[in-house]
C-alpha cells in the first residue's frame, strides 16, 4: 500500500475526482511509493499547485493532474472544464517544468532531474483517435479503468522517454520529499503570555 504524505492529509477535503485517484494510488501501489496530494509551489510567479506528486526511491518522481470532466478533442483542440481554462496539456507541461526546475535547484546532489506527467481522468473510460499531435502520449493518460491497476501505469509512465530515470539513495531521496512538502518549525515564545497579561493589567490601570 502507498503511503500518504503527510500521513495526516485529508483526503475528503479534496473533490470527488481527486479523492479517488489518490485512493487509487494508496491501494494499488507498494509502500515505497510516497503519495502527495495538493503540493503548492510558491517559488514562482504565480503561484501553482499541483493536484499530485508521487515519488519512488527506484522510478522517479511524476505529477498527477486531475480533471472530473469528459474531455472531448476538436479540430485539435481540448474541449471540456471550466470556461478559460488553461489547456490541461499546457498546465500539465508548466506544472511539470516548475516542479523539475525547482528540484534541481533546491537538490543539486541528484543532479538533471527528469519529472514525469501525466492526467488523470476518473471519470472518462478512454479516448478515440490519435493523441501524439497534442504532445502528449498514451502513457500520459490515465483513465477510470487504469485505477484498478495504477501502480503499473506509473511504471510505463515514468519509463517512458529518452532520458534514463534517477536512481536515488536513502538520503537524496529524503531531500526530495523535503523539498516537495517542507517542514516550518514555529518559534516558541514563552513570554507573549506574560507580555499579554501585562499589556491588560496596564489597560485597566489608565
Amino acid at each position: 500500500m502507498g503511503r500518504l504524505h503527510p500521513e495526516h492529509f485529508r483526503i475528503r477535503d479534496l473533490d470527488e475526482a481527486e479523492a479517488r485517484v489518490v485512493e487509487a494510488l494508496l491501494e494499488c501501489t507498494d509502500d515505497n511509493w510516497i503519495i502527495m496530494p495538493t503540493v503548492r509551489d510558491g517559488t514562482e510567479k504565480p503561484p501553482v499547485k499541483i493536484d499530485i506528486v508521487v515519488a519512488h526511491p527506484g522510478h522517479g518522481v511524476a505529477i498527477i493532474e486531475v480533471k472530473g470532466y469528459v474531455p472531448e478533442i476538436r479540430s485539435g483542440q481540448w474541449i471540456g472544464g471550466p470556461r478559460g481554462a488553461q489547456s490541461p496539456v499546457a498546465q500539465l507541461n508548466n506544472n511539470r517544468g516548475r516542479l523539475r526546475r525547482r528540484l534541481e535547484q533546491e537538490v543539486p546532489s541528484a543532479g538533471r532531474f527528469q519529472v514525469s506527467a501525466a492526467i488523470a481522468f476518473p471519470n472518462a473510460a478512454g479516448i478515440k483517435g490519435n493523441v501524439d499531435p497534442l504532445d502528449l502520449s498514451q502513457d500520459q493518460l490515465i483513465w477510470s479503468t487504469d485505477l484498478n491497476s495504477i501502480d503499473s501505469s506509473l511504471v510505463r509512465l515514468i519509463g517512458r522517454g529518452a532520458t534514463p530515470t534517477l536512481l536515488f539513495d536513502k538520503g537524496i531521496f529524503s531531500e526530495v520529499i523535503g523539498c516537495l512538502r517542507p517542514d516550518a518549525e514555529f518559534l516558541d515564545d514563552q513570554e507573549a503570555r506574560y507580555r499579554w497579561a501585562l499589556a491588560r493589567l496596564e489597560d485597566r490601570s489608565l
